[in-house]
């Protein structure tokens, strides 16, 4: 019977060591796979009013969020969710959801188990160089966009949008 290494604890703060911008949000990453021996993930995410993801399914993981700073629109299956200012909203795999900001900054933790699916947001992002939001971009970056959907389907992840199933 093979040996599980015990974890080594941690502690973490959002900080510019931890900190990338993807797709113009702020993203801090308190806990990885490779921190927790793949049990769970955590980052901090701050974006701007207005921005949300596309409705989508998650095969492999489950999704929390827990709001620290404005308010946001959770769409989980057939319900809708306000979520405000210490309100904690699951989303489960296999349940199409989608979310957007509803203020200016919308802040909040994301809780993803197993983890695995923050390497996505990982490696299409760049490092910030300060703790505030990226200048915001002029257009769409369609070449990232494609670049994300396809990382994800790798992840299990499909988009509503998708008329077919990744292979």
């Amino acid at each position: 019977m093979e040996q599980r290494q015990p974890l080594a604890g941690f502690m973490e703060r959002p900080s510019t060591s931890n900190a990338r911008w993807f797709m113009g949000s702020l993203l801090n990453f308190l806990a990885t796979g490779r921190q927790t021996g793949g049990q769970f993930s955590v980052f901090e995410a701050k974006v701007r009013r207005g921005e949300e993801v596309p409705p989508h399914t998650h095969s492999r993981e489950d999704e929390t969020f827990y709001v620290l700073e404005g308010e946001m629109a959770c769409t989980v299956g057939d319900n809708t969710y306000h979520a405000k200012v210490g309100d904690l909203v699951f989303l489960p795999r296999d349940v199409q959801h989608t979310w957007k900001a509803l203020t200016e900054p919308t802040r909040f933790l994301v809780w993803i188990n197993p983890a695995g699916l923050e390497k996505v947001f990982l490696a299409c992002s760049e490092p910030a160089p300060v703790m505030e939001l990226p200048p915001v971009a002029a257009g769409p970056d369609d070449a990232l966009t494609a670049r994300v959907v396809a990382m994800d389907n790798q992840y299990g992840v499909v988009y509503a949008f998708q008329t077919e199933a990744p292979q």
